[in-house]
């Protein structure tokens, strides 16, 4: 229908993301995907009222590898990622495309 990419975004588990772009990517192979997912599923500090986001920087970075790997082109972060998240995610990616 004309989309350049089409993606997921925010709302769910890193695992729970993987499953959503298995099903994009076979929905439509080969075709651009992007992924920015939380930093996990967020739980509520009952002091602060604040989210806190269980999936640190390295966790976001192998995720990041496995969206890849299944096809998407774009990857980022959404609710709960940090500058470092970001910098790991980047990190990952660049090591990979080097290696490929």
């Amino acid at each position: 229908m004309g989309a350049t990419l089409v993606g997921a975004n925010c709302g769910t588990t890193l695992a729970n993301m993987e499953a959503v772009v298995k099903e994009y990517a076979a929905t439509v192979p080969d075709f651009p995907l992007w992924v920015k997912p939380n930093a996990g599923f967020p739980r509520m500090d009952i002091e602060t009222e604040q989210g806190i986001y269980d999936m640190g920087p390295e966790d976001m970075a192998e995720y990041a590898l496995k969206y890849m790997e299944l096809g998407a082109k774009v990857v980022g972060g959404c609710c709960g990622n940090t500058p470092e998240h970001v910098a790991a995610i980047a990190k990952a990616v660049k090591k990979q495309s080097i290696v490929n």
